[in-house]
């Protein structure tokens, strides 16, 4: 496959603004094979220059636990849902030139940077938003290509599939794992202790 993030400008938007209400504590921050999720989130990235945080509910430990090389977005309408951050990342993302953003909620500690590259080549090459698919279930991480900018820019309680319902999907088993509660994120953890994932 081709290396895209040397020849398009790929942007990687990590969803981390939500209040973690039902985890307890700041789920970004929580603990994920010696890391933290957040900075599992980070590495996974395709082009590690081209990465934006966005943040509303727990600002100032975030910024403190983000490097200066990161750039962060606050979205101040961060109740309203996922998608006004995504909105958020997508606007900070088309400011900088991006070809593509892809959407990366901070708590799918699985997620890959082949199959963020993936998601991205789909999304450039077809011109359409790409989803991930496990057994029939889709969601993020996701990608956007740049025509489809202004309709993300939009969003604010609804989610993606609301907006863009010409969508296409790529097969990935375990990717869209994810840990609302310390519990569902203890299971995970067990999930790599046997199974590797």
């Amino acid at each position: 496959m081709t290396d895209l993030s040397s020849t398009a400008s790929i942007w990687t938007i990590i969803l981390a603004a939500g209040a973690s209400s039902r985890f307890g504590s700041i789920k970004a921050l929580a603990a994920w094979e010696g890391k933290t999720l957040l900075q599992s989130a980070i590495e996974c990235a395709p082009d590690p220059e081209k990465i934006v945080v966005v943040i509303g509910a727990h600002i100032e430990p975030l910024k403190d636990a983000i490097s200066d090389t990161i750039y962060v977005s606050v979205n101040e309408n961060w109740e309203q849902g996922m998608g006004s951050s995504i909105a958020s990342g997508v606007e900070f993302a088309a400011s900088h030139g991006a070809d593509v953003a892809l959407i990366v909620p901070v708590d799918q500690p699985f997620v890959t940077s082949m199959h963020l590259l993936r998601l991205a080549e789909k999304a450039r090459d077809e011109e359409r938003f790409i989803l991930t698919c496990d057994n029939s279930v889709t969601g993020p991480p996701a990608a956007i290509p740049s025509k489809c900018f202004p309709a993300a820019a939009t969003l604010k309680a609804q989610g993606l599939k609301k907006v863009f319902d010409d969508y296409r999907t790529i097969e990935a088993a375990n990717i869209l794992c994810d840990a609302d509660t310390p519990e569902e994120l203890d299971r995970l953890k067990r999930k790599v202790k046997t199974d590797g994932k």
